[in-house]
């Protein structure tokens, strides 16, 4: 939001609330991964004695314009207090084909469904869950249509087909825990509904780091 601060009334848009749909859930548009590089872990810390890398994806224009001119004008940052280089920015295209409609997929960040009580409480939901699913294809609907202000182009079906223990991550954030789950899963759905997906991510959260896959050739 920093780098998006260079044109202020975009940053304060999509930080204060981001794109609406009809039931007034709001979505930013983005999703990133987790920073990747080799690491050494220990004290519960994570030390990059080399370089890393970060890949954040949006189905959004404009914040896509705004960062890349950002990014090139200055090249030392802070990560958590930590001063860091920039040294490299790559751009890429995401291209499916008109008649592909399922992809075989690997979670780079895991992802989050979940439901709310009326006392504030939430229970999450792991891949083998029934409603897991149906969860997922009702947030891509929510999202596409707060994006497009249209009715998605039908639903989307997620099968897990590599989902173990290990794949389960539980962390908190603002006070509150969240379960997600990484694996790897079948994701079918249109070509429009796919590459929509890429650049917004699965699940809920995406832009706390949440739901980003890969593709698995």
């Amino acid at each position: 939001y920093r780098l998006l601060s260079t044109v202020p009334e975009y940053s304060a848009f999509l930080h204060d609330n981001g794109y609406t749909d009809s039931r007034q859930k709001h979505f930013k548009m983005f999703c990133f991964s987790r920073l990747q590089g080799k690491n050494h872990k220990y004290n519960k810390q994570i030390e990059f004695p080399y370089a890393v890398s970060l890949c954040l994806r949006t189905a959004d224009p404009i914040c896509s314009e705004i960062l890349q001119h950002a990014l090139v004008l200055h090249n030392e940052y802070q990560l958590c207090g930590q001063p860091i280089i920039l040294k490299r920015i790559e751009q890429s295209e995401l291209e499916i084909e008109e008649d592909c409609h399922q992809l075989k997929i690997q979670m780079i960040s895991p992802m989050t469904v979940y439901t709310s009580t009326s006392d504030g409480k939430t229970h999450p939901y792991n891949p083998l869950d029934d409603k897991f699913p149906v969860l997922i294809n009702e947030n891509f609907q929510h999202k596409w249509e707060s994006a497009v202000g249209s009715p998605a182009p039908g639903n989307i079906e997620i099968y897990a087909l590599s989902v173990a223990s290990r794949d389960k991550l539980v962390t908190k954030i603002k006070n509150i825990y969240v379960t997600a789950w990484g694996g790897t899963y079948l994701l079918k759905g249109s070509p429009d509904a796919l590459k929509f997906l890429y650049h917004t991510g699965l699940g809920s959260k995406n832009s706390m780091g949440f739901g980003m896959f890969d593709i698995v050739k």
